[in-house]
């Protein structure tokens, strides 16, 4: 870890780095400005370019890289899916986004989960511990990819916690219950559209995306190859993952 002291007019920066074989080695070097803030900020620098991480990490705030990987992400995933991670980094940027990407900590991280866990929402309720926990899988992925792409030394999610999420029981719905359902529903489409969730098991985008050419009456088959994605900005089919 990067440190500096004071001495004479200047700033005595003192920074580590590791060989190929394994052994550390100290590095001391003359920081000439005023500011111990800004000696810290160059001590980093040298130790990150003495690791071989990429030159542009360096002031790049939080914010910035989310915006960065969001960008690298969008060609990965499906539209739904970025528009979740961008919703979710959202809430993170808008708390710790100013902090420089270097100076993130899992202790910063696990304050932040304990803080979006009283008041994270954005009318000022809590967050559900499944959500803080879909943040912190969202921002590991992310700060994993950083150390990839060697603009981060380290992923600080490896180290913090995100809260657990408490086990719950769902009843599940008997032949009684299915019956009940159906005899409030009076629309025949609708009734259609639960009678195969109920019999098949499949999603409701999936249902939705159904054409009459995955049907196979004769032999009593549907054949699963699309699905229905609703973002905020459209409708669209996609494929499936996997064809069933």
């Amino acid at each position: 870890m990067a440190s500096v002291r004071q001495k004479d007019r200047g700033w005595l920066m003192i920074y580590a780095t590791t060989a190929a074989d394994g052994t550390r080695r100290q590095h001391s070097k003359m920081f000439n400005g005023t500011s111990k803030r800004a000696a810290i900020a160059e001590a980093r620098r040298l130790e990150e370019q003495a690791r071989g991480l990429d030159a542009d990490a360096n002031g790049k705030t939080l914010r910035g890289y989310f915006a960065q990987w969001l960008e690298a992400t969008a060609t990965k995933v499906s539209a739904r899916t970025l528009e979740r991670y961008t919703s979710l980094l959202a809430t993170v940027s808008k708390r710790i986004g100013v902090t420089p990407l270097a100076e993130v900590t899992a202790l910063q991280l696990e304050r932040l989960y304990g803080d979006l866990l009283k008041n994270g929402r954005a009318d000022g309720g809590p967050l559900s511990p499944r959500t803080v926990r879909h943040i912190h899988a969202v921002m590991r992925k992310a700060c994993r990819e950083g150390v990839r792409w060697r603009v981060m030394s380290a992923a600080p999610t490896d180290g913090a916690r995100p809260p657990s999420v408490p086990r719950t029981v769902r009843p599940a719905a008997d032949g009684d219950h299915l019956q009940q359902l159906l005899a409030a529903v009076s629309d025949p489409d609708l009734r259609c559209i639960i009678e195969t969730a109920a019999l098949t098991g499949m999603r409701r985008q999936e249902i939705l995306a159904l054409e009459w050419s995955d049907l196979d009456l004769d032999g009593a088959r549907i054949v699963i190859s699309r699905a229905v994605e609703e973002t905020a900005a459209k409708i669209t089919v996609k494929a499936t993952k996997s064809r069933a």
